[in-house]
């Protein structure tokens, strides 16, 4: 349960990085109304939070028993404006539905674009053979799971700027780096090699990832890839000073 301190702390953080249905739409230059139907049809995300305000009643012998939801307040990536003006660029010449679908191909072939230019030789996320080319399966496997994601408002948590699909990728290969470098976090010594590369991914994903919602930091990758493991690396490099130090000759 989160105290009033804290609630505050909450609507701060979404207020500050979110936008409301009403400011969305006022931005996209469409009614309230139609981001929702285009969201029901997948043409864009959904919202990424929901916050809502119950009135309940309490007594001394009871304890407190919600009566109705009193308000309900939904908040939007602000990059789903530009996923509603594509949207709506294809919506003048066909039904919702298929503007769902030509969205979802127009995703599909710039995320197998993205895999390809970002990921053809790591291979951090599974569908790449070791020569750069596409397991068109595995491939199949991994976008589905994205775009489940996309639809449902979830990158709107976690990614900075997910103005395309490619932003997302650069996200996920973020994380997927970082997980593998420092054993999903869990790697308790590094040397000064390994060192280096796990700043270089860790500013990579700085540059791509969001700080998460309070209430949501504590799972978040973020806690675990970078916050967590950072006093590790730092108390490394100190070790390492500390030798070098002590291996110089003396005056």
């Amino acid at each position: 349960m989160i105290d009033i301190a804290g609630a505050e702390h909450e609507l701060q953080y979404l207020r500050g990085r979110f936008l409301t249905l009403d400011q969305l739409a006022e931005r996209a230059g469409v009614a309230p109304q139609r981001v929702l139907e285009l969201a029901a049809h997948q043409c864009i995300p959904r919202h990424s939070y929901e916050v809502k305000r119950i009135l309940a009643i309490a007594s001394f012998i009871s304890a407190d028993v919600p009566i109705r939801e009193e308000a309900l307040t939904r908040f939007y990536a602000p990059a789903i404006v530009q996923w509603i003006k594509a949207a709506e660029g294809l919506a003048g010449r066909m039904p919702l539905g298929e503007v769902g679908l030509q969205v979802k191909a127009r995703a599909r072939a710039e995320y197998r674009e993205g895999i390809l230019e970002l990921d053809n030789h790591a291979n951090l996320m599974g569908c790449c053979t070791k020569h750069g080319e596409l397991d068109e399966a595995r491939f199949d496997v991994v976008f589905e799971e994205m775009w489940t994601h996309w639809a449902q408002g979830t990158y709107g948590l976690c990614v900075k700027s997910p103005l395309s699909v490619k932003d997302i990728l650069r996200k996920d290969l973020a994380v997927a780096r970082l997980a593998r470098l420092t054993g999903d976090g869990k790697k308790e010594s590094f040397s000064p090699d390994e060192r280096a590369e796990v700043l270089r991914a860790m500013r990579e994903y700085d540059a791509v990832a969001m700080p998460f919602a309070p209430h949501d930091y504590p799972r978040s990758s973020r806690k675990r890839l970078v916050d967590d493991v950072l006093p590790r690396l730092l108390a490394d490099s100190q070790v390492a000073m500390q030798v070098a130090a002590s291996q110089e000759p003396g005056d």
